[in-house]
């Protein structure tokens, strides 16, 4: 019980980061293929200033809610901190996480929170080892592709890919 405490949030109740950690570390040692989400709530700062943080908290409780509805009894579910959420998906291929990581978008744009009614999400998709040999460094791809959905307009989901894998559109 104090060991799931020390792994957990209270506030959303997945994994923390020391959760992460460990079961970043058994995926590592079992060499399994595994996608990674990371999801940032758009614009939660102005949810926080509009209708104050326990609002906020209620919208965060809300994401890791459609979460776990929308989850394997294997995946991973992480917070992050913040606003920022991370699930790990062992066994899928980087297609099949973008395609989880862009239902997720979409069930949390059409839910109802109480209060804020709306919100959307950006998320970054990675994974292990289609994009990433390095188990440790597929999360900080996720991070990148979050980053360039954000950049990109907000509430949309973008699949890491190497330089290499990128195409350019000719000018």
């Amino acid at each position: 019980l104090l060991d799931k405490a020390a792994l957990t949030d209270p506030l959303t109740q997945l994994f923390n980061r020391r959760g992460l950690e460990r079961a970043l570390s058994a995926l590592n040692a079992s060499g399994v293929p595994f996608g990674v989400i990371t999801l940032d709530v758009d614009h939660f700062k102005g949810v926080n200033d509009q209708h104050g943080h326990e609002t906020g908290d209620q919208v965060l409780a809300g994401i890791a809610q459609c979460m776990r509805a929308n989850a394997r009894p294997q995946d991973v579910l992480c917070r992050l901190g913040g606003e920022e959420v991370l699930a790990l998906l062992p066994e899928v291929s980087a297609e099949t996480a973008l395609q989880v990581a862009e239902r997720l978008r979409s069930v949390i744009e059409t839910h109802a929170f109480p209060t804020v009614g709306h919100i959307t999400i950006s998320a970054g998709v990675s994974h292990y080892p289609e994009t990433q040999a390095d188990a440790d460094l597929v999360i900080r791809q996720a991070d990148k592709a979050l980053y360039r959905a954000k950049h990109g307009g907000r509430n949309r989901t973008v699949l890491y890919r190497r330089r290499s894998q990128r195409r350019e559109n000719p000018s």
